[in-house]
């Protein structure tokens, strides 16, 4: 397999047979793209341990990163100097690839940098113990998956995704609630795909795609074809001499850089806004077959960890206690035309009740819905059918003051937020 080169040979002046070779082997193969480029039929593979050592003899390394050529050919170790090295992501010029990565046996998992013939490594965060899946965002910083360490969050063992400067520094956030986020990729539209599991899901259990935009704002389920970021593995690949099987492959050659999207979020505010454009377009047959008017209410509560993960989220405690110690429930009127409009704490797993004239709950979202700061979150319906479109109407939870004194004037934005709830295994009842 062709070497990648990664330093340039300024002030060559004279003939040689090696600078013949080069200028014969480019007009053959095409024009070479920048320096420490990858072509494009290299890419970045993820290899099984290798077969165990005799009992006795040292222990086997972990997972591996190398180099294949798709066209077949002796696949190049790029992990040397790493017990363990797993998920890799190539920077959008081709240059360089981010990983997760042990150096020894006992050291815990970091995120590290390479360049992607193997050389160099620069170390980029430890996250919070165990970031996994790192990659690169258009505007330069990265995103990756990691445990949080709020309460209750590091003992049932919740992921969410975080992102941090190239140096490792600003670490920030983005998603929020009691749920395994992991595996975070960047579409070409930039916003970031993810995997979502809820807490205690079998392993063997497909997991939900949702996406983000890389502020954490506008989580909605993933509802496209497969993108540039599904990539199976071809058949030519394999390990040869390093042993193991290929577990994953990504095209190492460079691509297209996303656009870097704008964000409302202000990091000093401490509220956002949830807007429902009508409760009653819903999926959810008690809902539907409502008559208007029949919901009065919606109670919005700070919602704490499952009472049991086991078989996934399904026992939920009504509110926790926020900050100050009191838990936050708010109540905000449903209007004639359905719509409501309330203020809620940024960056905290609510839950959402809908209610009768009884003060009787018809039904509840209760997976963790959140908004970041400043973020006015819109949706159509509770658990609506994602392929309607809202009508075009200024709904009565804005234009009605007394409807509004808690909120003011926001926006409508066509965030489907409570689908994206109820896709984190939201239930009714």
């Amino acid at each position: 397999m062709q070497s990648l080169k990664t330093d340039t040979m300024p002030g060559v002046r004279r003939w040689s047979p090696a600078l013949a070779g080069a200028i014969i082997a480019a007009a053959l193969c095409g024009p070479p793209g920048p320096t420490g480029e990858a072509p494009d039929d290299l890419m970045l593979l993820t290899l099984a341990p290798p077969a165990l050592e005799p009992v006795g003899g040292a222990p086997a390394a972990g997972l591996r990163i190398a180099l294949g050529d798709a066209r077949g050919g002796e696949p190049t170790l790029l992990s040397g100097g790493f017990w363990e090295a797993r998920s890799p992501s190539p920077s959008f010029d081709g240059r360089h690839f981010l990983f997760q990565g042990r150096q020894r046996r006992s050291d815990d998992p970091s995120i590290w940098e390479r360049r992607m013939n193997g050389s160099g490594k620069r170390h980029i965060t430890d996250g919070n113990g165990h970031p996994d899946h790192p990659a690169y965002l258009p505007d330069g910083r990265i995103v990756y998956s990691d445990r949080p360490q709020g309460d209750g969050e590091r003992e049932l063992d919740v992921r969410a995704l975080f992102s941090c400067a190239a140096d490792g520094s600003d670490t920030r956030r983005l998603t929020f609630g009691w749920h395994l986020d992991t595996r975070p990729e960047v579409l070409p539209d930039g916003r970031v795909r993810f995997q979502r599991r809820p807490l205690g899901a079998d392993a063997l259990d497909e997991p939900r795609f949702m996406t983000i935009r890389p502020d954490g704002t506008g989580i909605a389920p993933w509802a496209g074809e497969p993108c540039g970021c599904d990539h199976p593995v071809p058949d030519q690949l394999t390990a040869g001499e390093l042993g193991g099987d290929v577990l994953r492959a990504d095209p190492a050659a460079p691509r297209e850089r996303p656009p870097i999207l704008t964000s409302v979020v202000q990091e000093e505010k401490e509220n956002g806004t949830l807007l429902c454009l009508n409760v009653y377009e819903s999926r959810l047959p008690e809902v539907a077959m409502l008559p208007a008017g029949a919901i009065r209410q919606v109670r919005v509560a700070a919602v704490g960890p499952p009472a049991s993960v086991s078989g996934g989220m399904s026992e939920w405690p009504a509110a926790v206690g926020m900050t100050d110690g009191e838990p936050f429930v708010a109540l905000a009127p449903v209007h004639a035309d359905g719509s409501f409009m309330v203020e809620v704490p940024a960056d905290t797993p609510l839950r959402i009740d809908l209610i009768d004239e009884r003060e009787q709950v018809l039904a509840a979202l209760t997976s963790g819905l959140w908004v970041r700061p400043n973020e006015n979150r819109g949706c159509i319906g509770c658990h609506e059918n994602p392929e309607i479109a809202p009508g075009n109407r200024l709904p009565l939870a804005v234009s009605v003051t007394s409807g509004a004194a808690r909120d003011g004037a926001v926006a409508v934005q066509d965030d489907d937020a409570a689908a994206a709830s109820a896709a984190g295994g939201s239930g009714a009842r």
